[in-house]
């Protein structure tokens, strides 16, 4: 038997505008949707060969139009999502433009609370973002699984 179980990730911005200083993020390439194709597990007690999903590194481009310092946080909002499913994002490179960014460059587990990112001053193009998706077993009933990343600059 053949099992699918299809996961669909939602990528939205939120956006904050401080009096005299105009801060927007912009997406592209923001619609990661894998679809687990499994093999049979044939042999009682076994598990999947691989409980993790990776999207590319530039999955989704962050552009950030800031004339001063931001940060940028992050998010899941479920839609119809089981809770043994971990969704993980982590920022893969710097872009390009002027100014910068830093903050860690390591995966972070999202939650439904706002995470920080990263943080930055002044504008930045292409800011590549990767998405890892964990905690794929046969105990998880075949299904579409939903939730929303939410990104907010402040």
């Amino acid at each position: 038997m053949r099992t699918t179980i299809f996961i669909f990730i939602f990528i939205c911005t939120a956006i904050s505008v401080v009096v005299a200083q105009k801060r927007t993020i912009t997406l592209t390439n923001s619609s990661w949707s894998p679809s687990v194709a499994v093999t049979p597990v044939t042999i009682v007690g076994n598990d999947y060969t691989s409980s993790t999903i990776t999207s590319t590194v530039n999955e989704t481009l962050l552009s950030i139009n800031s004339n001063g310092g931001y940060t940028i946080y992050v998010k899941k909002s479920d839609i119809d999502w089981n809770a043994d499913i971990s969704l993980w994002v982590r920022r893969t490179g710097d872009g390009t433009s002027g100014g910068a960014i830093s903050t860690n460059v390591s995966f972070i587990q999202l939650t439904n609370l706002d995470q920080v990112l990263f943080t930055g001053n002044k504008d930045r193009d292409n800011v590549p973002i990767q998405f890892e998706i964990r905690g794929l077993s046969v105990l998880l009933p075949a299904k579409q699984y939903k939730t929303s990343i939410v990104f907010t600059i402040l």
